[in-house]
């Protein structure tokens, strides 16, 4: 088997090629960290509007329960229950 030796001019082009390369997947890596970044705050803002909503409806049905409880009490006791 013939063994072929690389010139040197042969070998910093390919290693030139690979930083290019290297470099361009950094970036691509970069920009979609960032789309990521962008898309999470976008989703907890989402979060947190939906977190308030049922914070909101379930002290609301809260209180119904307690207005319904304090009615049936009322009711009870006026009957001599």
């Amino acid at each position: 088997m013939e063994r072929s030796a690389w010139p040197d001019k042969r070998l910093d082009d390919r290693f030139d090629h690979l930083d290019g390369e290297v470099s361009e997947l950094r970036r691509e890596i970069r920009d979609l960290g960032v789309q990521l970044r962008a898309e999470m705050k976008e989703m907890e803002a989402g979060l947190r509007g939906e977190i308030a909503e049922l914070r909101s409806t379930m002290i609301r049905l809260h209180g119904a329960t307690l207005v319904v409880m304090v009615g049936l009490f009322a009711a009870l006791f006026a009957r001599g229950g």
